[in-house]
Formats: structure tokens, C-alpha cells, sequence
């Protein structure tokens, strides 16, 4: 998996599965890999587009992908 510059590998399960968890909170990305690999990235600036998720593996490879709208608690994380 790459992200950004950086390079993680897969280490997929005995059924050939690998899971990917990203998380983000105000300036901060993370994301998890098969619970072994971990990456952590801030971005300070302000977005003005939707953010997308994309494969690009073999459409039978991606055996799931769930998305969850996260509500922010405050209009300005940083300050409240």
C-alpha cells in the first residue's frame, strides 16, 4: 500500500485478506494495516473539496469497503 511517499506492506490473513483502517480527526490521518502496520500524517491545510477514497487493485480484490460520516463537535476543532 502506498501513501504518499511512504510504502507499507500487506501482510493479508491465511484466507489472502488484508485490512485497511483509516481514521481521521481534525489535522491528523491515520491508518492501520492488517493490525501490523500503522502510518500517521497531519495536514494543517484546509480543504476546500470533498475527500474521496480510490482503488485501484482488481475489482474482485476489494472484497468490502464501508464509509461513515464523522460529525464534527465543534465548527473550528482546533479552538473548541
Amino acid at each position: 500500500m502506498t501513501i504518499g511517499d511512504k510504502v507499507l506492506p500487506l501482510t493479508p490473513d491465511a484466507g489472502g485478506v488484508s485490512t485497511i483502517h483509516l481514521w481521521m480527526d481534525g489535522s491528523v490521518i491515520e491508518v492501520f494495516i492488517d493490525d501490523r502496520q500503522a502510518m500517521t500524517a497531519r495536514c494543517y491545510t484546509p480543504s476546500t473539496g470533498n475527500i474521496g477514497v480510490g482503488w485501484t487493485g482488481a475489482a474482485t480484490a476489494l472484497k468490502s469497503l464501508t464509509v461513515s460520516g464523522v460529525k464534527p463537535i465543534s465548527p473550528d476543532r482546533l479552538t473548541s
